[in-house]
């Protein structure tokens, strides 16, 4: 039988990867709705995986390399040694996710984990977390009427085949969950990749000027590019659609989404391959401010991020695990709950060099 050395341990091959998943609800989290309760469940259904609940003391522990993924789930905060545990941990190569809740101390994480960019959590938070939606906003939020949550890098490999699901996310009820502060000059920014975000629920109309600039400079009548022009020209319409009829900022990025990736029918003239169009050198600029138009209009704030740390890597998730703070484990969108732990859990015992991964569409 084939045998795997790693440090001072001998593992075999075909072993399970060990998981900590840590609770800050102690042994209520591993109760039903529960954080640990419904991680756990995942990780043991999925071959490969062997995840043991344990309290936040394990932190400290020295066999903490034992675990090459680690799950933390609504922890409060991370003692000091805890956190240089931790840290050590995934700079060596190991992989950490977090997920959020109403125990987390924000400016715990901002001061200590996140540090400016240069600690393990990648991303500073709001002070609070949002509030619950309340009457009116709580039916509403029954009623799907838009897309829910956005798959914002469907190639990054934490967000496999989520874009093929991403009908179940109409169906998602997030209560809670914590904005992020954007940084500019930060040791974080440009390391930190978004992965999942809600869609911008902005009035379309409140980028009209913009949109309406960068759609009259599509070259359409330009003869260099006659073959790419009825699909130009079409995209041109659903834009302007999107500005008159459209009623919220996401609709207006979906309209730019389509001007950017279509990819055509080579069986019909009038639907030429587009993504082979911005590839021209001459026309790469306009696309990329195409591009961070459509950004902007589509997506608000990420709800799932990940970032390099040393040879490891982190994933954040912006709210909870369990039932507190939404349905997302126990309600109709729980297929891409299973999807996305699995998803997570597999991203984070990838090798050692953590190159940065997927391509933002």
């Amino acid at each position: 039988m084939l045998i795997v050395v790693l440090t001072a341990s001998v593992v075999r091959a075909d072993d399970p990867v060990r998981v900590l998943v840590v609770d800050g609800n102690g042994a209520a989290g591993s109760k039903k709705g529960g954080d640990a309760y419904y991680v756990e469940a995942v990780l043991k259904s999925v071959k490969g995986y062997g995840p043991t609940v344990k309290e936040a003391a394990e932190l400290e522990s020295a066999e903490l390399k034992n675990f090459p993924v680690l799950f933390l789930l609504n922890l409060p905060e991370l003692s000091e040694k805890a956190r240089t545990n931790v840290e050590g941990h995934v700079k060596a190569g190991g992989g950490a996710a977090f997920f959020l809740g109403d125990r987390v101390r924000a400016a715990h994480y901002n001061r200590h984990l996140y540090r400016k960019g240069e600690g393990i959590f990648p991303v500073q938070l709001a002070s609070q977390p949002t509030d619950p939606p309340k009457g009116k906003e709580k039916a509403e939020a029954s009623q799907p009427t838009g897309p829910g949550l956005m798959v914002r890098d469907p190639g990054h490999s934490a967000c496999a085949d989520l874009a093929d699901a991403s009908e179940f996310f109409k169906f998602l009820e997030i209560g809670r969950r914590f904005s992020i502060v954007r940084g500019k000059r930060d040791q974080a920014a440009g390391r930190v990749q978004e992965l999942l975000a809600l869609p911008n629920e902005a009035d379309a109309t409140d980028f009209k000027e913009e949109t309406q600039k960068l759609n009259r400079a599509i070259p359409v009548a330009d003869e260099r590019y006659k073959d790419y022009r009825a699909g130009l020209e079409r995209h041109q319409w659903a834009v302007r659609r999107a500005l008159v009829f459209g009623k919220k900022a996401w609709e207006l990025g979906d309209a730019l989404d389509g001007m950017l990736e279509d990819r055509g029918d080579p069986k019909e003239a009038d639907k030429p391959d587009l993504t082979a169009f911005w590839r021209k050198p001459e026309v790469q600029e306009l696309g990329q401010q195409v591009a961070a138009l459509r950004d902007k209009t589509r997506y608000a704030d990420p709800l799932v991020v990940a970032a390099a740390f040393g040879k490891g890597r982190v994933v954040a998730c912006l709210t909870s695990a369990g039932g507190n703070w939404n349905d997302w484990a126990d309600g109709p969108a729980s297929p891409t709950f299973v999807m996305l732990t699995t998803n997570i859990a597999r991203y984070l015992k990838g090798g050692e060099e953590a190159p940065a991964e997927g391509k933002r569409r």
